[in-house]
């Protein structure tokens, strides 16, 4: 597939791309990480066949700044929110299948159950899931 369906996200545009309606994910990357650049495809892949959400990539080496407020310190580590609101956030490698499921995932939670989830400290901790507002987290 090609880089068509994805996004560059950086400081700038990452609230206004992550905070719309529906289902964003940004895999955050670097050009020298080689595992970066073995699920950079499999990314563009899914956001080809995944027309229905937003797919957008974070090259951490020009937008440390996002990575580190993020605190993103594994890449490549893949993030998925639906309305702002984080609904996954994880490192590694990933299959197109994997990512499928997770942006499938997305769009069907319950964000209000998410959120009391995550206060509560259940789910949240062992599936990657926080439920934060992702302006909480950048602002």
């Amino acid at each position: 597939m090609s880089e068509l369906y994805l996004s560059d996200v950086g400081n700038g545009s990452f609230l206004s791309f992550v905070g719309r309606d529906g289902v964003t994910a940004v895999l955050f990357e670097s050009p020298e990480c080689s595992v970066c650049r073995a699920v950079r495809p499999v990314f563009e892949q899914v956001a080809g066949s995944h027309r229905e959400a937003r797919f957008g990539v974070c090259d951490v080496s020009v937008e440390p700044e996002l990575a580190r407020r993020l605190e993103i310190s594994y890449l490549p580590t893949l993030l998925v929110a639906k309305r702002g609101v984080l609904v996954f956030r994880q490192p590694g490698r990933f299959s197109g299948e994997e990512i499928g499921r997770i942006i499938e995932y997305a769009q069907q939670v319950d964000l209000e159950r998410l959120r009391a989830e995550a206060e509560r400290g259940s789910e949240a901790q062992v599936t990657g899931h926080s439920g934060n507002t992702l302006t909480d987290v950048t602002g």
